[in-house]
């Protein structure tokens, strides 16, 4: 089971891959690097770049 926190992480990942970073940070007051950030932590480690 996942926290809300991250539950509310995905739901703001979903909408930025559908739109964009800048409708994302607009519509959830998050920063672009936090949103990059939580994308790369998203990723499964086999995929991950050192």
């Amino acid at each position: 089971m996942t926290s809300k926190h991250a539950q509310q992480r995905l739901k703001i990942l979903g909408f930025f891959a559908d739109h964009s970073a800048a409708a994302a940070c607009d519509a959830f007051d998050v920063s672009r690097r936090t949103l990059y950030r939580w994308k790369q932590c998203a990723k499964p480690a086999a995929t991950r770049q050192p």
